[in-house]
């Protein structure tokens, strides 16, 4: 199992210490007052190099913040507070450099020294070595324990007007229980660190974050919404916009209940009395009653069909996440395109089913009607689950690899996940390359690549270096790795974020 190497997601809890705010389309704020606050819970992930793992979702069934936690792990002393209203599901490997939000709770003042999770029904799904796909779950994978009480390093204080936060670390290898190439179970390994969030400040923010839009009031170029997130199926209310919100395929003007977008949302401390949630884009995925998937390409069959690992969907309901769906689109008829970002891209560099490649996350558009499953689901490739598309979007990705080499402003990636093969398994990974592998991806940054846990730059990435980005991954002439004829993929980064030692 050491290939499945070290995964961490982190939960951000941003605690205020303040009255809790209205829900819906409302525009008032949380407001603070002297005897509770309000508590800000997000969740995400960051896995590692050369990682065989394709799915790990996990319920997280209840979170309750301890004032005294026991040696023998009990949650014990008053207020506990639980922190969600509803269990969350929380699929993993979405959530690279990404966080989901799970909840908003009033928090009495007071000291905390840890927080009581509680977990069931592991899902996890693995590309194997011989490039077969394993898929365990509930009761075939068990979880024990169930509840784990991890403390602060030291006690958390949530004091009149002031903003507290602590990062949860999951730590996915050290969970999964293996014995030689069998997975036994998982034994959640957890440990929590605190982080500061003090006033007028971007607390967190959650990027490309997916869902259907209710409770909308909007004044034109104002508004707020609710956005009922399809990643946890947990609400985020009271999102506000303004004139400065960039809008995608969609304006201020169209935007309506039931539409289907993705927000980049910021949750900011506007002060010591009040936060809120803030969109900085929203894009339109579907109209109401549209079928689309968005995932990431698990192979390449053709210049006109691949298949898709699907992380959401909309209005798809024999589809989940993790399904295959192989995908055919006519060649001269069906539209490519680029999400719009600040990234240094060219339009031109997919443009056609040629440019397709493994490891590319896509958002899919269907042809209403044209979705066939099997009566045994879509968990394998051979189940024979099928769909045609009609627009084809590259979006950004994230990928956890190590550092190979440095130039200027750029560097090379190895050591790469299974997906894109090796010496000793190849894999359909382009129209073009039927049986090949990738053995490293260039990376190329610019002003608008943000560089996060320390790194100012390329300059400061060292050789050896395990890094999660997240960009643009374009075929780049790669054409598989014959004598003479290998050109490594690009990747264009917008976000570079150093992982563990």
């Amino acid at each position: 199992m050491r290939q499945i190497g070290k995964a961490l997601f982190p939960l951000l809890l941003a605690v205020f210490a303040a009255s809790c705010g209205s829900n819906g389309g409302s525009s008032s704020r949380p407001i603070i007052s002297p005897t509770s606050g309000n508590a800000f819970t997000f969740i995400g992930d960051a896995p590692p190099a050369g990682s065989t793992i394709l799915k790990f979702e996990i319920t997280l069934n209840s979170a309750t913040l301890c004032p005294q936690v026991t040696d023998a792990g009990e949650c014990q002393g008053t207020p506990q507070v639980s922190l969600l209203s509803q269990p969350a599901q929380i699929e993993l490997e979405q959530l690279q450099l990404q966080s989901a939000f799970l909840s908003l709770k009033s928090v009495s003042t007071g000291t905390y020294q840890g927080v009581q999770l509680t977990f069931s029904n592991p899902e996890l799904k693995l590309l194997q070595a011989d490039g077969s796909v394993l898929e365990l779950e509930s009761p075939g994978l068990a979880l024990s324990p169930a509840t784990v009480t991890p403390k602060f390093p030291t006690a958390v204080t949530v004091a009149d007007e002031a903003n507290v936060g602590f990062l949860v670390d999951f730590n996915v290898a050290d969970s999964i229980q293996s014995s030689g190439t069998s997975v036994t179970g998982v034994s959640p390994v957890v440990s929590l660190v605190q982080l500061a969030a003090d006033a007028q400040q971007r607390i967190e923010e959650m990027d490309d974050t997916a869902g259907t839009v209710s409770a909308l009031s909007k004044t034109c170029p104002t508004g707020s919404f609710t956005l009922l997130d399809s990643q946890t199926g947990l609400p985020i209310s009271n999102i506000q916009f303004d004139g400065t919100t960039e809008f995608d395929d969609m304006s201020c003007e169209t935007l309506a209940d039931d539409q289907v977008v993705e927000v980049d949302v910021e949750l900011r401390s506007e002060s010591q009395q009040s936060a809120e949630f803030f969109a900085k884009e929203i894009q339109l995925v579907n109209q109401a009653n549209e079928d689309g998937m968005e995932g990431v390409v698990f192979q390449v069959n053709s210049p006109t069909q691949f298949v898709l690992m699907v992380h959401h969907e909309d209005n798809l309901l024999d589809v989940t996440s993790g399904s295959f769906v192989t995908v055919s689109f006519d060649a001269a008829n069906t539209e490519f395109r680029i999400d719009q970002s600040d990234l240094p891209v060219e339009s031109s560099l997919f443009a056609a089913g040629t440019d397709i490649l493994a490891g590319q996350k896509l958002e899919v558009d269907l042809v209403e009607g044209s979705v066939v499953t099997a009566s045994g689901g879509c968990a394998t490739v051979d189940a024979g689950c099928t769909a045609t598309a009609d627009r084809i979007k590259l979006k950004q990705g994230t990928l956890t690899a190590r550092v190979a080499s440095t130039a200027a402003n750029s560097f090379t990636l190895d050591t790469l996940p299974s997906l894109f093969g090796s010496n000793g398994t190849f894999r359909p990974l382009s129209a073009d390359c039927q049986a090949c592998f990738i053995g490293s991806i260039s990376v190329t940054t610019s002003t608008a690549t943000e560089f996060e846990d320390g790194l100012t730059g390329v300059s400061s990435l060292a050789t050896g270096q395990t890094v999660t980005v997240r960009g643009m991954l374009f075929k780049n002439g790669f054409a598989g790795p014959s004598p003479g004829n290998f050109q490594s993929p690009e990747l264009v980064a917008g976000k570079v974020r150093r992982q563990g030692s």
